[in-house]
C-alpha cells in the first residue's frame, strides 16, 4: 500500500465541493423562482421535484462544506466515492424510468448561461462519471498494494 495520498486529492475534494454548491445553488434558485418543473413527479422517488430538493439541498451543502473543512483526507475522499456513486445510481435508475427527461439539478443555473435543460443533463452526467472515476483511480493509487508502482508508471 502506498503511504502517501496522491498530491492532488485536496484540489479534486475541492473541485466536487464547488460542483455540490453549484447543484445546491441551482435547486434553491428553482425552488425561489417557482420553476415549473419543481413541481412534476420525481422520476425515482414519485414525489414532487420540490420535495427532492428541499431534503437534497441541505445536504450537499453540508457534504461541501465537509469536504472544504476537514482534515481528513481520507474521510473527504470516502464522501466523494459514496457520493458520487449514490448520485450515479440514481441517475442510472432515472434514465431507465424515463430516459427522455433530463436530469434538472443544475439546470435553472445553466439555463442563465443560455444552455439547454438536455445540455446542462449532459453536463451533469460528465461531472458526476468523472467524480466516480477520478476518486476510484485515487483509492488506488493510495490504498491498492501496488499504487506507487502505477503511479511511478504514469509518471515515466
Amino acid at each position: 500500500m502506498s503511504s502517501h495520498p496522491p498530491k492532488w486529492i485536496p484540489r479534486f475534494t475541492a473541485v466536487v465541493a464547488l460542483i455540490l454548491l453549484l447543484g445546491a445553488v441551482g435547486k434553491t434558485d428553482a425552488l425561489i423562482a417557482g420553476a415549473g418543473f419543481v413541481s412534476r413527479q420525481d422520476p425515482v422517488f414519485h414525489v414532487p421535484k420540490q420535495w427532492v430538493f428541499l431534503c437534497v439541498v441541505p445536504l450537499e451543502m453540508v457534504a461541501a462544506a465537509y469536504l472544504v473543512f476537514s482534515g481528513s483526507l481520507e474521510r473527504r475522499l470516502a464522501l466523494c466515492t459514496a457520493g458520487g456513486m449514490l448520485f450515479l445510481c440514481y441517475r442510472t435508475v432515472a434514465a431507465f424510468v424515463s430516459p427522455f427527461i433530463p436530469c434538472d439539478c443544475f439546470g435553472s443555473i445553466l439555463s442563465r448561461l443560455g444552455l439547454s435543460a438536455a445540455m446542462a443533463d449532459d453536463i451533469a452526467s460528465v461531472a458526476v462519471v468523472a467524480v466516480c472515476g477520478v476518486s476510484t483511480l485515487a483509492w488506488v493509487l493510495w490504498k491498492w498494494p501496488g499504487g506507487d508502482e502505477i503511479a511511478a508508471a504514469r509518471r515515466a
